[in-house]
């Protein structure tokens, strides 16, 4: 299954709007920039989505190691089949090869994510019958 996930990226403006804009004359900020920009990415491409307190916003990580961000995932986690680990995290199960001592999944590309005590129980069952 795939996604369309519309990420948020907050980027220097492109060279020739500025100059549009100053042949207006006029005071518009063009310093950054947030762009909406559109992703299909595949469910098993998913390794987690983690709320980003800082910048009250979500992000998703792939096996390409890139990072989406955008501003809920309301809407993706029911689309795609993710555990809850912890507060604000989501992880794809597909993509766990294992439950290290320090109570962390260890994902198939080596990056580590935490598990709650409160989830810890219900993570451990589903790595059982998984």
């Amino acid at each position: 299954m795939q996604i369309q996930v519309f990420s948020m990226t907050t980027q220097a403006p492109d060279p020739k709007r500025i100059e549009i804009l100053k042949e207006l004359d006029t005071d518009q900020a063009v310093e950054n920039e947030t762009l909406y920009t559109p992703h299909l990415i595949s469910q098993d491409d998913v390794l987690y989505i983690k709320r980003e307190r800082k910048h009250h916003q979500y992000e998703i990580k792939t096996m390409d190691n890139e990072i989406l961000a955008f501003p809920s995932a309301a809407y993706m986690v029911p689309h795609l089949s993710l555990i809850q680990v912890d507060r604000g995290i989501y992880v794809n199960l597909n993509n766990v090869k294992q439950l290290n001592d320090n109570s962390e999944l260890v994902l198939v590309n080596g990056d580590t994510v935490p598990v709650s005590l409160r989830k810890l129980d219900d993570v451990k069952n589903l790595l059982t019958t998984k």
